[in-house]
């Protein structure tokens, strides 16, 4: 028997195109349409969306490696079957769709507005040009193999399913997996980089559900910003498609990885902030203290963008001065002195400086070398890096962030993540504790 689930939804038809207003209620809303969907169809096959569900037969069939079957029909001629070998190369076994061939992502799956709908769906068939893949919660299962204990973006999706909506570790663990999460969706795909806050809104809004005790701020949350801050711009991943500045403002404070368009990336979690295990990873371990952070979002989706945004910590600042002889960040120490121009004072490691922007980094642009000579830049003490989650050393375990100050103004804006940013004792000893604002 079958039973027909009405209604049925089509983003593209319910929600009217082109009307602002509408898209932003409707993307507000997302969390509880694919939540409480009973199944959701993925046309994964499709190249646009001008094609459906269904791919071309051909497309399914050069997809496998088959075997000819030739069966005699006691009634008629002879009948010939066609069956699928089953191979788990060169496709992961692991992952779906299966191939016996190199298999590339689908176009859908690389679209940052689909990461919240696959896993706030509790149900999901993807139709793949290779075959069928079904998933939920609990599982996935293909046409060839049942992949058993996998599912869709894992842990991320598994903690916000109803079988854990009364575990006391949800609130925890979501911190834990949502700059994880964050990392998956910056490395997808966007047509209007307005929706870059927006794409996401459906599953911080679940999510809040389970950390009642945590505020959403440009796409962090408050419980866990000392670690959230710690960003960076993954350059390498941006590939010939630059990361760039938001180029809409207001939509995201510089201290939001929601200021930059691209793929960003974090250095691991030191384990032992929550926990007393070790990953044997390099890890990093926050120092900021957060006395006061908030964002005004622009319209009513409290998820979306914000018209203005300022985190308020207390931490070690120091000065720093661009050394264009040497392409690199010198320390200003409190009595005015400028370490590192003489050999005597340099470094064993220079500062290794991650630009939030390549074309803010006078390293790159000339254009940017011009601001340093104006500018008062500073590098605020964040976290400390552990080598293999187990030791640090002077020299390398200092994290700090790049920081320019707004002119006229005692705020500052960030510009960039900084790795090794001088010795531990031999710079920053004794340098004093400041509360600054950033926006």
């Amino acid at each position: 028997m079958i039973h027909v689930l009405t209604p049925v939804r089509v983003d593209s038809i319910c929600i009217i195109q082109d009307d602002v207003n509408d898209w932003t209620a409707e993307a507000a809303k997302m969390s509880q349409v694919y939540s409480n969907a009973a199944l959701t169809l993925s046309a994964d096959g499709a190249d646009d969306t001008s094609q459906g569900l269904f791919s071309d037969s051909s497309a399914r069939t050069s997809a496998h490696d088959t075997q000819t079957i030739t069966t005699s029909d006691p009634s008629g001629p002879p009948v010939q079957v066609y069956a699928r070998l089953r191979s788990s190369r060169p496709s992961d076994p692991t992952t779906a769709p299966h191939s016996s061939l190199p298999t590339t992502p689908s176009k859908l799956s690389t679209r940052a507005w689909v990461l919240q709908e696959r896993i706030l769906s509790p149900r999901m068939v993807h139709f793949h040009k290779e075959e069928l893949v079904w998933s939920c919660f609990g599982q996935e299962r293909c046409e060839c193999r049942y992949m058993a204990g996998t599912s869709s973006f894992g842990s991320f999706r598994r903690l916000l399913s109803p079988a854990n909506a009364q575990e006391q570790s949800s609130e925890h663990n979501l911190l834990v997996e949502w700059p994880k999460l964050v990392e998956q969706f910056t490395s997808k795909g966007l047509t209007y980089s307005k929706d870059r806050l927006e794409a996401l809104s459906g599953l911080a809004t679940l999510a809040h559900e389970k950390t009642p005790n945590s505020r959403y701020l440009a796409g962090m949350w408050s419980t866990d910003l000392p670690y959230s801050l710690l960003w960076a711009s993954d350059h390498a991943a941006a590939g010939e498609t630059p990361v760039s500045r938001m180029p809409i403002v207001p939509y995201a404070p510089s201290w939001s990885w929601a200021n930059v368009v691209g793929p960003i990336w974090h250095v691991d979690r030191h384990l032992d902030q929550f926990t007393n295990r070790r990953s044997g990873n390099d890890e990093v371990k926050p120092l900021l203290e957060i006395v006061q952070a908030s964002a005004d979002p622009v319209s009513t989706n409290v998820y979306g963008p914000v018209k203005a945004g300022v985190v308020v910590v207390r931490g070690q600042v120091l000065d720093v001065r661009y050394d264009f002889l040497w392409a690199t960040w010198r320390p200003v120490m409190p009595d005015g002195r400028v370490l590192g121009v003489e050999a005597a004072d340099r470094p064993k490691m220079e500062p290794k400086v991650i630009p939030d922007i390549i074309d803010e980094d006078p390293r790159f642009s000339v254009a940017a070398r011009f601001p340093m000579l104006s500018s008062e830049f500073v590098f605020l003490r964040a976290a400390t890096y552990i080598w293999d989650g187990i030791f640090s050393s002077g020299s390398t375990d200092v994290v700090a962030l790049l920081l320019v100050k707004t002119p006229g103004e005692e705020m500052y804006q960030r510009r960039g993540i900084v790795l090794h940013a001088f010795d531990s004792k031999k710079v920053w000893e004794g340098i004093p504790t400041r509360m600054i604002s950033i926006v």
